[in-house]
């Protein structure tokens, strides 16, 4: 009966203690992953320091922007990388409501960028909303549409495809806050160049040679009354003799150039940019034109070629051939 009661007391300690340490172990666990996850916050202070700070402090400064921003946006993959990471800081008003947004650009490698906005909530900006799947950019401006209360973004980008590629472009997208989130409305080239050999575009061609397309574009907005984009466009093709390897700048001749002029209108009720002021019918339904592929660096053989997208009174975007619309009385 003693010798119960003994085995009883030891097995009661026993389990009590390996309670205790459990306990205590799963505490230690669960506060170290609190410390983990706890956030870096933006402040004006912190802005200020990155902006007008000497070296040191604004290196600094920056490394904390970066870390607030990939936390914010769950990039933890990103963090080991942050000495390496490209930052960019601006101040607009994006978005509906009275105030300005911080808009924080990170460029995290050669073609992975994103963009994250705040609002300022009591001395700290908490995000509000971001930009995915960006290239890296080059910097951002904020274009102001009359029948709102709050700008557009532009995101001056760059697609870098000269190592392993044939292709380099600079250009902007145009985004605009709506439904809660950014909305992409338009992409224009700012410079491109491409290169690439007829033979991989077409195999039937009877002659083979190698093409170089560049094309140059000045960009103009102007607000007067409502808002219009004017474009600017120097095109020239040069062709170089088929080869196997690619063939070097003074091989290739220039075989034609062109210029012309378009322009991008806001209209109001699509809430987009349309390449006319007047609206358009596709089988019955209202739409506008908001892209036309000629306008673009598609190649003689492409399948888009001579087509316009459209987009709905809905909200969708299609192609049509340029043909099937029809001018609304």
């Amino acid at each position: 009966m003693k010798k119960k009661i003994v085995y009883t007391i030891i097995i009661t300690l026993c389990l009590v203690s390996l309670y205790y340490i459990s306990s205590n172990n799963y505490i230690s666990i669960d506060s170290f992953s609190i410390m983990n996850i706890h956030n870096e916050n933006i402040n004006d202070k912190l802005i200020t320091e990155f902006t007008e700070g000497e070296e040191e402090i604004k290196k600094n400064a920056a490394a904390s922007i970066i870390k607030a921003c990939l936390q914010d946006l769950q990039y933890e993959n990103w963090l080991d990388y942050q000495d390496y990471i490209d930052l960019k800081v601006y101040h607009g008003n994006i978005t509906p409501g009275i105030g300005d947004e911080l808009v924080v650009a990170l460029n995290l490698s050669k073609d992975i960028s994103v963009v994250c906005t705040y609002k300022k909530e009591g001395d700290i900006y908490k995000l509000h909303n971001k930009i995915e799947n960006l290239l890296p950019i080059q910097d951002i401006k904020f274009i102001k549409v009359p029948t709102k209360h709050y700008d557009m973004i532009a995101i001056y980008q760059v697609n870098d495809e000269r190592i392993g590629g044939f292709y380099y472009e600079k250009f902007l997208e145009i985004y605009l806050f709506t439904n809660n989130k950014f909305e992409k409305l338009l992409k224009e080239t700012l410079y491109s160049e491409e290169i690439y050999r007829t033979k991989w575009i077409n195999d039937t061609v009877s002659v083979d040679n190698w093409v170089k397309n560049i094309k140059k574009s000045k960009i103009h907005f102007i607000i007067d009354p409502s808002l219009m984009i004017s474009i600017g466009v120097e095109s020239k093709k040069y062709t170089a003799p088929g080869s196997q390897e690619i063939p070097g700048i003074a091989a290739f001749k220039l075989d034609h150039s062109d210029s012309y002029t378009y322009n991008y209108f806001w209209n109001e009720e699509f809430d987009n940019f349309s390449l006319s002021e007047e609206t358009y019918s596709f089988m019955d339904t209202d739409v506008i034109i908001v892209d036309d592929s000629n306008l673009k660096t598609y190649t003689d053989y492409s399948s888009m070629y001579n087509k316009y997208k459209v987009l709905t009174s809905s909200g969708k975007t299609i192609y049509v051939n340029k043909n099937d619309i029809i001018k609304k009385k």
